[in-house]
């Protein structure tokens, strides 16, 4: 599924520009991915995401790198005083 510009007609698509661009996953394996590892308190390791969401070990960890990239390529738009809680 794709989109495409009206101007230049160049095709595009939710996951351009993202970490999920080129990835032959589904949607829903990143998003699951990026909820599990947001809600755990301590942490998730790949082979604890593989059991509970389905995958194989080496997509749970290739999604967690690619995530863990994502994050720290962003960490500078946190600065200064950042509050976070559950809610």
């Amino acid at each position: 599924m794709g989109f495409k510009y009206t101007g230049c007609r160049k095709r595009f698509s939710v996951r351009t520009g993202t970490v999920m661009k080129c990835s032959r996953l589904p949607l829903q394996s990143w998003l699951l991915a990026i909820y599990m590892m947001t809600i755990a308190r301590k942490g998730i390791s790949s082979v604890q995401f593989a059991k509970e969401s389905g995958a194989c070990q080496k997509t749970a960890w290739f999604l967690q790198h690619r995530i863990r990239e994502a994050c720290e390529a962003r960490r500078s738009l946190l600065i200064g005083e950042v509050e976070v809680d559950e809610a």
